[in-house]
């Protein structure tokens, strides 16, 4: 990308973004890492598609009793793991750092 002369590159979200588009599937199962200051979140939702630079996921907070979709900047994730099958709790786990 160039603006006003300079030339940068997200290297990262480039990588990232073909490697989302040729592996995976309306409907797989994935995972997808956060992590903040002091927490990691492993949150789990069915992925729907990859429009432009996000990820469009049905249910990835497991609300109760209500579909939701989000869409993730694939600037915002640390990584994105395909899942065999869903979880028998997809609830979002949090890792505190000590």
């Amino acid at each position: 990308m160039t603006h006003n002369g300079i030339t940068t590159c997200d290297c990262g979200t480039k990588s990232l973004r073909k490697l989302v588009k040729e592996n995976f599937k309306k409907g797989d199962p994935i995972g997808v890492t956060f992590v903040g200051t002091d927490v990691l979140l492993v949150a789990v939702g069915e992925f729907l598609e990859l429009r432009d630079e996000a990820i469009v996921v049905k249910n990835i907070f497991n609300l109760p009793e209500q579909d939701s979709i989000s869409f993730i900047p694939l600037t915002d994730t640390n990584s994105i793991e395909k899942l065999e099958k869903f979880p028998d709790d997809p609830s979002p786990v949090a890792i505190r750092a000590k």
